[in-house]
């Protein structure tokens, strides 16, 4: 099998992989006390919430907010080009969506354009740090603040980002983290809503349930085998197999909020722990994709904010298909490759559709290349020398 790197990476350590199988018989209140205590310190002053995805984290923050304005129906504004998990969390929390654009040399929101959909009478905004990439939640807030709107820091992506050093997760008051195995926070799965202080204890349903025994056990099985698939020599087979939908961007219909597993809660210490190791590391090998691709005819490289550090989780570019297809086998994939109206089931929710061109140019061009410990510097030499080769 030749060698066949996935687009990201981030590696669990055995011993606490196998640690969290025994984690599901063990009791949960001293689990989830000693994870609150740990993120406590990441994230201080802040109300969390832990769930099963953050994609449930974003629904609930939605609701949550929306509930302490109770005489104004959601309408959450959101970032035309991203994953369809967050129309996913829109649809989840009863809300309509308006749509704003994006700036393909910046991955910055379109103001003028955020401006709009906050004059059609948006009362929430989510921002998305998309790869990495802090995005300015500073200027949403400004904006934001003019018509009443709650800003949410859709962190997911954000892990070990900065914005005028603060970390990504610290820079609104309600934000959200992903604890996925595509994450910079990789538990295996689960979500982390973080809110006022106030909101502590009243943002998840009575009837949110506790993992069964047998989703305990999931979890911890899709953990260590995704570890172990996603080696090099070993990633190809399931890559190979097109009903396993690696690397696809679907909508997945919503589902009620459950709590986190007790799997996940075992093993997020680990993930918070190796973060900002791993963070630097991948900070590293996206300048070296920079510094030589950043002259590249046909290549464009978003341009970051020179108050953001980034987290690296991946090195977005715009690039023809043709020109990174050769490279697939190497980590390199197109990203959302439509925009979220393109979905139907979100489109039914979209109010006063507008165009999008910056969002069209990225779900057409944006591709991205891979940062996580597996890439050695021959594939970023394959990468470079493939991307450089006029066509």
């Amino acid at each position: 099998m030749p060698r066949y790197l996935p687009p990201v990476h981030f590696p669990l350590p055995p011993t606490a992989v196998l640690a969290s199988l025994g984690a599901a018989w063990r009791d949960r209140g001293q689990q989830e006390e000693r994870a609150l205590a740990v993120l406590g310190t990441r994230f201080p002053g802040r109300s969390i919430t832990l769930t099963d995805s953050g994609t449930s984290a974003l629904s609930l923050a939605i609701s949550a907010s929306a509930a302490l304005k109770p005489a104004r129906a959601p309408l959450v504004a959101l970032p035309a080009y991203g994953c369809p998990d967050l129309g996913t969390a829109a649809v989840g929390a009863g809300a309509h969506v308006v749509l704003y654009d994006l700036d393909p040399g910046t991955l910055q929101p379109d103001f003028d354009s955020l401006g709009d959909a906050l004059e059609a009478g948006a009362t929430h905004v989510v921002i998305a740090h998309l790869y990495g990439r802090a995005a300015d939640v500073g200027t949403a807030r400004l904006l934001a603040a003019a018509t009443g709107a709650i800003v949410i820091e859709d962190a997911a992506q954000g892990a070990d980002a900065f914005w005028g050093g603060v970390s990504a997760g610290n820079l609104a008051d309600w934000s959200i983290l992903s604890l996925g195995r595509g994450k910079g926070y990789n538990a295996g799965g689960g979500g982390i809503l973080l809110g006022p202080m106030e909101q502590a204890g009243r943002v998840l349903p009575d009837d949110a349930g506790a993992p069964t025994w047998r989703r305990e056990l999931r979890h911890t099985a899709t953990a260590m085998l995704t570890q172990w698939l996603s080696h090099p020599a070993l990633y190809g087979i399931p890559a190979g197999m097109p009903a396993l939908g690696l690397g696809d961007t679907r909508y997945h219909p919503p589902s009620p909020p459950t709590l986190i597993t007790r799997g996940a809660l075992s093993l997020l210490g680990s993930a918070l722990q190796q973060s900002a190791e791993a963070a630097e590391a991948r900070r590293r090998r996206e300048q070296q994709y920079r510094s030589a691709l950043h002259a590249c005819p046909g290549v464009q490289l978003p341009v970051p904010h020179p108050s953001s550090v980034s987290g690296a989780l991946r090195v977005p570019v715009l690039v023809e298909p043709s020109r990174a297809a050769p490279l697939h086998h190497l980590g390199v994939v197109r990203s959302y490759p439509r925009t979220l109206d393109a979905y139907p089931e979100i489109a039914a929710r979209v109010s006063d559709l507008r165009s999008m061109p910056g969002a069209l140019q990225l779900a057409a061009l944006m591709h991205t290349l891979p940062t996580h410990q597996q890439v050695h510097a021959r594939d970023i030499d394959r990468i470079v020398q493939t991307l450089t080769r006029q066509p």
